[in-house]
């Protein structure tokens, strides 16, 4: 506004209650504060202000100013990063709840597959068919260790994932991976190895899907940059 509306005329601030006074009344030597004002054109708009005392060179007290610096930019910047905050979270819950939906309704048909598969195991079988028979148990339960993945993945964000701590037979997890991937490293044209040391004991104490999880990462890779030749898994003790 131009100085001729301004004078006489009470500072919009001061009949805001800003700055706060004192019990007795009286204005604060220093002091900053924000304030939302409309401006002459009409747009509502907020100020960071910083107000202090002037003296004369006895130490009176002669005025007080107040210096205002627009911030309606960064306020809108804040304000808009919260709501992007805000959409964030709530679509990090709707991907959680969906994946807890979804995972549980798939664990029902793989728990079908692993307990037909064990009642087969129970009937008269051939070889070759019990070897079909085991790598269909073994893809069950590696389809299962995938959907405790995505489970674990919504658990990882939230900083919820833990570690089983169980007896387990080593050698039978690690030989249960290389028998899923023999297929497909045999159509690839690569050998697949198991090199299992003597002093490696037969029942550890960890996790076992953990441990399925990290040797299909590793074998599945293994297979898929392998040109030629052979891949072997060495497990050694100590």
């Amino acid at each position: 506004k131009k100085r001729s509306e301004l004078i006489g005329h009470r500072f919009s601030l001061h009949e805001a209650g800003f700055p706060s006074r004192d019990f007795q009344g009286e204005l604060p030597e220093s002091s900053t504060f924000e304030h939302e004002l409309v401006s002459a054109d009409g747009r509502r708009i907020t100020h960071a202000w910083t107000h202090r005392a002037i003296r004369d060179p006895e130490g009176n007290i002669m005025e007080f100013q107040a210096v205002g610096h627009d911030i309606t930019v960064r306020k809108e910047a804040e304000a808009a990063l919260i709501r992007a905050k805000e959409a964030a979270e709530s679509a990090d819950r709707a991907k959680s709840e969906f994946l807890a939906i979804v995972s549980h309704e798939i664990r029902t048909p793989i728990n079908g597959v692993i307990g037909f598969t064990k009642l087969l195991r129970e009937t008269p079988l051939n070889s070759d068919q019990r070897g079909f028979v085991d790598m269909i148990g073994t893809s069950g339960l590696t389809l299962e260790a995938l959907i405790s993945d995505i489970l674990d993945m919504s658990k990882i964000e939230a900083g919820k994932i833990e570690i089983d701590h169980t007896p387990y037979a080593l050698r039978r997890a690690v030989e249960e991976v290389v028998t899923f991937f023999t297929p497909k490293a045999r159509a690839a044209g690569l050998t697949l190895h198991t090199n299992i040391d003597s002093d490696v004991p037969p029942v550890v104490n960890g996790d076992p899907n953990r441990l399925r999880q990290i040797l299909v990462n590793l074998v599945g890779n293994a297979i898929k940059f392998t040109e030629r030749g052979h891949i072997t898994v060495n497990v050694s003790g100590g």
